[in-house]
């Protein structure tokens, strides 16, 4: 039996498909982790400023925990690379990670002073960004994320005050929202 010229490119077509979908349902199970580890992370440093405000001590001491975590997982996922595969270099993630705080301490030098609620909110919007970003190589889920981050950011920064249930409302939602994606991105 032959095939046609026609049904064999369809055939390619179909399957390069299902490579692309496979690869972004990997980066989505690669996500995963991050998202539910970084959203913990908010949900904890925002419900304790809310509790006690001037425990603004908090937030440093949370992200040099998750931090820790975070590169427990990097090396958890380096090493289920199997043998056939080729590792990313790991340089270009670190690089780009402090690519960020570089530019993240650079904005705040050059728009200082600036409140606690406007510094939160610069946070928010800008891993909702990098979130949008990184949907548009892996998927349109964090995308949505992202979109959904940046959102709830505006809301929160137009709406409470920040004695008034800010920080609250950005740790559950915000927070809650890394939490929810990073779920669902895992199951997918």
């Amino acid at each position: 039996m032959s095939i046609s010229k026609d049904d064999a490119a369809q055939a390619l077509s179909e399957i390069d498909q299902a490579r692309g979908r496979v690869r972004s349902l990997a980066a989505y199970a690669q996500a995963a982790p991050y998202l539910v580890l970084w959203g913990i992370a908010w949900l904890v440093a925002d419900t304790a400023i809310a509790l006690s405000p001037r425990a603004f001590w908090v937030w440093p001491a949370v992200i040099a925990v998750a931090t820790l975590v975070n590169v427990g997982i990097a090396v958890a996922q380096a090493r289920e690379v199997g043998a056939g595969q080729t590792r990313s270099p790991h340089w270009k993630a670190l690089a780009t990670a402090l690519i960020c705080v570089v530019f993240l301490a650079s904005l705040f030098l050059v728009l200082s002073p600036l409140g606690g609620k406007q510094i939160h909110s610069v946070f928010g919007l800008f891993f909702g960004s990098v979130y949008v970003v990184m949907g548009l190589w892996l998927g349109w889920r964090l995308v949505a994320l992202g979109l959904a981050l940046a959102g709830l950011t505006l809301v929160a920064y137009y709406a409470l005050p920040m004695g008034g249930g800010y920080p609250l409302f950005m740790g559950v939602v915000a927070g809650g929202a890394l939490i929810v994606g990073g779920l669902w991105l895992r199951k997918i």
